[in-house]
């Protein structure tokens, strides 16, 4: 793939449309790309410096969310379809008809860029895009809601009152911001617990809270297919969704609004402000539990993916460059 593709190929990404859904905040992302750092191969070091030098994966994993807001990166805004995946309710990633399948999503990234990296005719400084872009989507689809229904923006225009304790004033807030970072943010009580309120809570720590738990993550699992991920988070949403016996269609959730698939209008109609319900601390338990099994798996998988990129690309993408001398050279004196 010579250069002039290779720009081509990102102008297509500027072309997007986009809609506003972040995913896991910063701490789920960092956490994803500390646990893969972690669980790199020799070779997957190299490789990764070979494109982004000694820039930890936790900070590249928040890179396409902090842009896509900044003015000074005009067109990064327009990569929002990116981050998600919609598998239309009734059906699965493999069965979704054509005219409700979108054509640039979580999918066109994971599927096309990792050979786009492995390829020494890239430009290195779209290599560095395409890598921030990858190692963050990576953690996209392991939030149940960024494979979403397509019907409520994956959890967007749904409410839901906000309660972890039992004294706590109910918060209003949308499904999906809960998901992506209240629930991952409940970690940080865990945490106290553990170091008795002592101590710095981020990434790392998060990271060293979830390690014991990467030991029940069978191999198998870790190296399933992308489409087997998505399929992964389809089935969860029986468990996010509050306060349902049964499945219902996404438009039928009285604390949803929805957009109509077709028509692309939004409704209102189902919505009762008087039966948003409340995520209590054992609804927030249980969430959990499947929260720190899919950052692991976003982390295991992301590792597994540069490991396997690593090892089949060219010698001349596997960089040289020691990080302790480039660091002992960065280093300033009065």
């Amino acid at each position: 793939m010579n250069k002039t593709l290779s720009y081509a190929f990102l102008a297509g990404f500027i072309l997007v449309v986009g809609q506003p859904a972040f995913s896991w905040g910063d701490l789920g992302h960092e956490t994803v790309g500390e646990i893969a750092e972690r669980n790199l191969s020799s070779k997957g070091k190299k490789f990764i410096r070979k494109i982004i030098g000694i820039e930890p994966l936790s900070t590249a994993a928040t890179w396409p969310d902090k842009v896509r807001s900044d003015p000074r990166f005009a067109g990064y805004d327009k990569f929002s379809s990116y981050h998600f995946n919609e598998i239309p309710f009734g059906y699965t990633f493999d069965t979704i008809p054509s005219m409700l399948r979108v054509k640039r999503s979580a999918h066109t990234m994971l599927s096309k860029v990792p050979r786009l990296l492995m390829d020494p005719n890239v430009d290195n400084s779209i290599r560095q895009i395409w890598f921030r872009y990858f190692v963050h989507i990576v953690g996209d689809v392991h939030q149940p809601l960024h494979v979403g229904n397509g019907w409520d923006l994956g959890g967007n225009l749904c409410s839901a009152y906000w309660k972890p304790y039992e004294n706590s004033t109910p918060l209003k807030k949308n499904l999906h911001s809960i998901w992506d970072s209240e629930i991952p943010e409940d970690f940080r009580k865990d945490w106290k617990e553990t170091t008795g309120g002592k101590g710095w809570f981020g990434y790392y720590q998060l990271a060293d809270l979830l390690a014991e738990a990467q030991k029940d993550i069978d191999e198998d699992i870790v190296n399933l297919p992308v489409e087997a991920w998505y399929a992964e988070s389809v089935n969860e949403h029986k468990s996010i969704y509050p306060d349902e016996t049964e499945v219902v269609h996404p438009k039928d959730r009285v604390y949803c609004k929805y957009k109509d698939l077709e028509t692309k209008e939004f409704h209102s109609e189902n919505f009762d402000e008087t039966k948003i319900p409340t995520l209590d601390r054992k609804y927030i338990d249980a969430a959990k539990v499947l929260v720190k099994r899919k950052i692991i798996l976003g982390g295991l998988r992301l590792a597994a993916q540069l490991n396997e990129m690593a090892r089949r690309a060219p010698a001349e993408l596997l960089s040289n460059k020691r990080e302790s001398t480039l660091l002992q050279k960065a280093q300033l004196e009065n």
